[in-house]
């Protein structure tokens, strides 16, 4: 038996998240003007597919999935109705395989082997077309797409509702 141990993010990262101290928010940013666009670059046609239905069901206001040629698209010239873009990033981190010492429940035994294996892990930041300036990262690198997108989104909704 093989336990991997991957953190996603620290507690300070977290914090940062949270209070947007690193802005990976832009102070601009109103999700009830416009239409954001969400770039599906490197992202699996199922991942666009989940994040797609997970959309539709809880983000009320505007948006639109494009590729990343959606610059060149005269369809989304007008750059204050498409202002925001929510960008994935994707990139390449270690993650430990722990495989304990056999006859022992305690995997952290002596005689436990550990892996270093490579992952994809992503993120996503804005972009501001208006002005032409990508916030910060947010900070929530996982290695599925799904979670730091829906804890952005999440997020931006319940800022809406303390404003």
């Amino acid at each position: 038996m093989a336990f991997t141990l991957f953190l996603l993010c620290s507690c300070t990262q977290l914090k940062d998240f949270n209070n947007n101290s690193n802005q990976w928010k832009p102070k601009d940013f109103d999700p009830t003007v416009g239409v954001l666009l969400i770039q599906n670059v490197d992202l699996t046609n199922g991942q666009i597919h989940r994040l797609e239905k997970w959309m539709k069901r809880n983000y009320p206001y505007k948006y639109e999935f494009v590729k990343k040629a959606y610059n060149k698209d005269s369809a989304y010239s007008d750059r204050t109705k498409y202002r925001f873009a929510l960008v994935p990033s994707k990139k390449e981190s270690d993650v430990v395989s722990l495989t304990p010492n056999t006859g022992t429940t305690n995997p952290m035994s002596s005689g436990s082997s550990y892996t270093t294996i490579k992952v994809n892990v992503y993120d996503f930041n804005f972009y501001d077309r208006l002005k032409k300036i990508s916030s910060a990262k947010s900070g929530l690198f996982a290695s599925t797409v799904k979670l730091p997108f829906k804890t952005i989104i999440k997020k931006c909704l319940k800022d809406m509702k303390k404003e």
